[in-house]
This record gives C-alpha cells, sequence and structure tokens, in this order.
C-alpha cells in the first residue's frame, strides 16, 4: 500500500467486528473456539469416524456373477439344459486365498445338478477356486440340469463362496434359464 501511496490496513483478512474496533482504536481480538469452529470440528471427527468404520468393516472378498445371455440356455444331447456364467471373484486380501464354490436354491434330488469349472476339476466333491493376492480372477462356470420339468422358465438361485482357510463367506444371486414354460 506504502508503494501506491495509500494507507496501511485498508486491505485485509478480519472479521467485521474487529475492522470497527480498529477504526475505535482498539486492539483487534481474536478468537479461535467459537460456534463455528466447534462444529467444523464436530462435522470433521464424525466423518472421520465414519471413514474409519468403514475401513475396518469392509468385506475383503466379493463375487459378481453375469450369466450368458447368448446363447441364454443350450439343451444338451442327454436332454439336460445347461447355462453358462463368468463368476469374477475380488480378493482384497494381501495373500492368496482358496474358495470352495457351491450352489444354492435347486432341489438336487429333483434337479440332478451339475456344475464344471473351466480348467478346474473337483477336489473332495467341491470345486476349489484360487484366487492371488489383491487380485480379481475370472471363472467360467456351467450348470446342467438333468431335470427341469419341475422348474419354471426363470429360476432364482445363488453362487456361494466359501474361504477355506477363515470360513469367510460371499453369496451371489443369479438365474436359471430352462426354456421353458410352465
Amino acid at each position: 500500500m506504502k508503494k501506491v501511496g495509500r494507507p496501511t490496513g485498508l486491505i485485509g483478512y478480519d472479521t467485521d467486528e474487529n475492522i470497527t474496533r480498529r477504526l475505535d482504536g482498539k486492539k483487534s481480538r481474536y478468537r479461535p473456539i467459537r460456534a463455528r469452529t466447534i462444529a467444523y470440528t464436530i462435522i470433521l471427527l464424525a466423518v472421520g469416524a465414519v471413514m474409519l468404520w468403514g475401513m475396518t468393516h469392509r468385506s475383503v472378498l466379493d463375487m459378481n456373477v453375469l450369466r450368458d445371455r447368448i446363447p441364454n440356455y443350450v439343451r444338451l444331447s442327454d436332454g439336460s439344459v445347461r447355462n453358462g456364467y463368468t463368476v469374477k471373484i475380488l480378493n482384497k486380501r494381501p495373500e492368496t486365498r482358496k474358495l470352495k464354490l457351491e450352489v444354492t436354491g435347486f432341489d438336487n434330488n429333483k434337479s440332478g445338478i451339475d456344475i464344471s469349472v473351466v480348467g478346474l476339476k473337483k477336489q473332495d466333491g467341491f470345486f476349489i477356486l484360487e484366487v492371488p493376492a489383491d487380485e480379481t480372477w475370472n471363472y467360467k462356470i456351467y450348470i446342467a440340469l438333468t431335470d427341469t420339468s419341475h422348474l419354471s422358465l426363470r429360476e432364482d438361485f445363488a453362487f456361494k463362496l466359501t474361504d477355506m482357510g477363515d470360513g469367510e463367506t460371499t453369496q451371489t444371486p443369479s438365474l436359471f434359464v430352462t426354456g421353458q414354460e410352465k
């Protein structure tokens, strides 16, 4: 301000109250603890607590299922109906996980379910899917039902994964298309 010939103090970051006090010749007053700073502190702590809770309670295993749509189903030579699925498994842990694959929602005694995973063989009656640390892996899965006479055109079921180490589970619903109207 001195360079342009103006009095100092014309431009400043201050409250209206302090400007009035300064014009009256009184000393400026600065109050670091006011209602606004208390409110901002409470809001900041609440947001931080929610973020901390979210990070400590997040799922470390996730699964997405995409059903093949072309073709919707395939009728095999033995009369069974087969649907194809792509299962994406996300392992958020820093170590490799072995997961047991199950299908729930079908009456296995009536339907005669046959599950196959491309590139894998059953171990102890189940498929064991392995997912490396901090990665997402895709598996191609086919489900064939030998008897669909008791089912409707679209049947709901679910894929279930169980961690062989700690028992953590995740379940994702899907749909089986039989190709027949009831």
